[in-house]
C-alpha cells in the first residue's frame, strides 16, 4: 500500500502559529510524509531551511499545493526553487483560478493551460498534478469537468490528485473514479463523508472510519497510487488527534502502518 501523508492544510492555523511543533507532532503520529500548501511557503519562506526540518523528523514531502500566481512568469522561478530547496517533486493546481465559470469552455481553456504548466515545470525535474473538489465531478449538459481534463490533457504532463470525499459529495463514486483513471492517479485524498441521512448543518466531512465510504475498495482501486494524503477540511477538536485517528482507522482495517 502507498505511505500515508498528511496535508497541512488541514493543521493551517496550528501552522500559523508554530509550524516546527506541527511538523513534530505529524511526526509523532506516525506519518511517513506531508503535503504542503502555500501558507506553509508563507510562514517558511526558506525551502531548504523547511525541508531540512522535515526530513530531520524522518517526515518526506509528498507535494505541494500552489494557489493564486505562483506559476506566473513573474513568480515562477522562485517557485520552483522553493520546491527544491524543500524536497518535493510534484506540484499540484489546488483548484481552478478563482472566479471560474465551470462551462464547457472553461474545462477545454484549462486543460489547455494545465499542460503548458506541466511542459514548463518538466525540464525543472518537477511534475505536475491537478486535484478536485465537487465542482468537477457534478455532471453539466452530459459533461463533467474532470473527465474534459482527463480527455485533455497529456498523461506525461498532468495527473490527477483524486480527493475521494469531493467526489461522493458531487455523486460520483470514488473507486469508479479511481479506477477509471488508473496510473493516472498519483496522489489520493483520503477523508471520510458524512452518511446521507446526517443532519444538515453537520460538516461534509468526517474522520476516516466515521462516515459512509468504502475505504477497503478505495484502497484496492489506488493500491498503486504514490502517496495517500490524509486532508480533513473540517476536524473534530484538537487538528493533530483528529488526523491521528484518521490513521488510526486506516491502520485498525489493515491499510496503513506506522
Amino acid at each position: 500500500m502507498p505511505p500515508v501523508a498528511v496535508q497541512l492544510y488541514t493543521l493551517r492555523d496550528a501552522c500559523v502559529v508554530d509550524q516546527d511543533a506541527v511538523i513534530a507532532g505529524v511526526a509523532a503520529l506516525g506519518f511517513a510524509g506531508v503535503e504542503l500548501y502555500s501558507g506553509n511557503r508563507a510562514v517558511a519562506p526558506d525551502g531548504a531551511a523547511l525541508g531540512g526540518r522535515l526530513r530531520a523528523h524522518g517526515l518526506r514531502v509528498a507535494a505541494y499545493h500552489y494557489w493564486g500566481d505562483e506559476l506566473s512568469s513573474s513568480t515562477f522561478g522562485d517557485t520552483v526553487a522553493w520546491a527544491h530547496g524543500v524536497g518535493v517533486d510534484t506540484i499540484v493546481c489546488a483548484a481552478p483560478p478563482a472566479g471560474f465559470s465551470c462551462t464547457r469552455a472553461a474545462y477545454d481553456a484549462l486543460a489547455v493551460d494545465l499542460n503548458a504548466l506541466g511542459s514548463t515545470l518538466r525540464p525543472h525535474g518537477l511534475r505536475f498534478a491537478f486535484h478536485n473538489h465537487a465542482d468537477e465531478l457534478i455532471e453539466r449538459n452530459g459533461y463533467r469537468g474532470l473527465d474534459v481534463l482527463a480527455a485533455s490533457c497529456d498523461p506525461d504532463l498532468v495527473s490527477f490528485e483524486v480527493d475521494v470525499h469531493w467526489a461522493a459529495v458531487a455523486g460520483a463514486d470514488p473507486v469508479s473514479l479511481l479506477t477509471t483513471l488508473g496510473d493516472r492517479c498519483r496522489l489520493v485524498h483520503l477523508k471520510d463523508s458524512r452518511p446521507l441521512d446526517a443532519p444538515e448543518g453537520e460538516p461534509l466531512d468526517r474522520e476516516i472510519g466515521t462516515g459512509r465510504l468504502d475505504f477497503d475498495a478505495i484502497a484496492a482501486a489506488s493500491a498503486t497510487a504514490d502517496w495517500w494524503i490524509i486532508e480533513h477540511d473540517t476536524c473534530i477538536g484538537p487538528e493533530l488527534d483528529s488526523v491521528g485517528r484518521s490513521l488510526d482507522a486506516l491502520v485498525r482495517m489493515g491499510l496503513a502502518s506506522r
